[in-house]
């Protein structure tokens, strides 16, 4: 039976403008860490977002000034990264007008674990954001989409569109190819798809309510569309959010859903596909509550998804598959001490059996930051 230890816990200490969110962490091949998240934003919603990447080569005691790789007119946010077998970088994240969303809706943002309205100088600001957008820029903008690196993250491609979005993104498989399990982009939807579902996201965003499955077959540089997720009975496929997948030894790809849905509200589901990601067998219950999920495979051939549990006691847990995802363990917790605004934790391996799981917190300060927690598995 798999158990956790905990060996220490500490705050990611990077200068940064203001909330930090939603990161995604890797190990590269000569064992620096490199995580992006969403950083020079002032709330969780707002116009200012952008991706920020940042590194390591201590395991994680210290880490280098935030570089800007995203930066656009709209919302940039939620971003994952990977390195793949060719040694590059592939940074992923989606663009978002849901602060327009919110000031139609009487200004109120999440903030901190509470709603508050805007103060008015930031009321003025993202007006006047807002003013200089056209319908083509809006249109043109939002979108999923991915960004590629082949001198380890010096220079940068231009963004190319991703077709499905999902934070923290792609996974390589062991035939080359990257798998992208996530919402469906929702300007990409054919005629006869939009015909019942909307082409312009939900409160802003860019996703459409169906789910997909992308893959490249040229290391990150395009997307194509290969597939769908089924639902489960009793659901809907728009309350399915955040995908993320991962290959077992066995060949089989499992992929982990945040559900929306009021039938096992807040519940992980799982899929699996037993053919390269074309198709997926109806979602089931795992057995562990809290989203969104971040899968990983050890370098033992374990499985191991690492989820926020936003409940007392709110903090991130990790669950472990010994069998390629069949069965999973009760979850772990990692901490026990996060407000209700925090998540989004993803874990890597530092060595056989050690990890490293990085998330966001805002505890008693005013801004989301940082945090990550080195542990073991036995």
């Amino acid at each position: 039976m798999s158990s956790i230890q905990v060996e220490d816990i500490w705050s990611v200490d990077v200068p940064d403008t203001g909330y930090a969110s939603a990161p995604t962490m890797t190990r590269t091949a000569d064992g620096q860490l490199m995580a992006v998240y969403s950083g020079g934003r002032k709330h969780h919603v707002c116009p200012f977002g952008q991706v920020h990447l940042i590194t390591s080569r201590d395991e994680g005691k210290s880490w280098t000034w935030p570089r800007v790789l995203a930066d656009g007119v709209l919302d940039d946010r939620d971003a994952g990264i990977l390195q793949t077998k060719t040694g590059a970088l592939v940074v992923n994240w989606f663009t978002s007008l849901a602060w327009e969303w919110v000031m139609k809706n009487g200004s109120t943002v999440y903030h901190g674990g509470k709603h508050t309205r805007l103060e008015p100088y930031e009321d003025a600001e993202w007006k006047r954001r807002g003013s200089n957008l056209t319908d083509e820029i809006r249109s043109r903008e939002l979108g999923g989409w991915s960004i590629r690196s082949t001198d380890g993250g010096t220079t940068w491609s231009t963004k190319v569109p991703t077709v499905v979005g999902s934070p923290h993104g792609p996974c390589q498989l062991s035939d080359g190819r990257l798998l992208y399990v996530g919402k469906r982009i929702a300007k990409d939807l054919t005629d006869a798809e939009s015909a019942n579902n909307p082409r312009w996201g939900s409160v802003g965003g860019p996703y459409s309510p169906l789910n997909g499955v992308a893959e490249s077959i040229d290391d990150g540089q395009s997307w194509q569309l290969i597939g769908g997720i089924p639902i489960m009975p009793g659901h809907e496929d728009v309350e399915y959010h955040e995908l993320h997948a991962v290959e077992a030894a066995d060949g089989t790809i499992i992929a982990h859903i945040r559900n929306h849905n009021e039938l096992h509200r807040w519940e992980t589901l799982q899929t699996e596909s037993p053919d390269g990601g074309r198709t997926w067998t109806t979602p089931h219950l795992l057995g562990v509550w809290g989203c969104p999920a971040f899968l990983m495979r050890t370098s033992d051939d374990r499985l191991i998804t690492s989820i926020g549990h936003r409940r007392e006691p709110n903090g991130n847990r990790v669950a472990v598959s010994e069998d390629n995802g069949k069965t999973w363990s009760a979850p772990m917790s990692i901490n026990t001490d996060s407000a209700m605004d925090f998540g989004y934790p993803s874990t890597v391996e530092l060595s056989p059996g050690r990890f490293l799981s990085m998330w966001y917190d805002v505890q008693d300060r005013d801004m989301g930051f940082l945090r990550v927690a080195r542990w073991t598995l036995s």
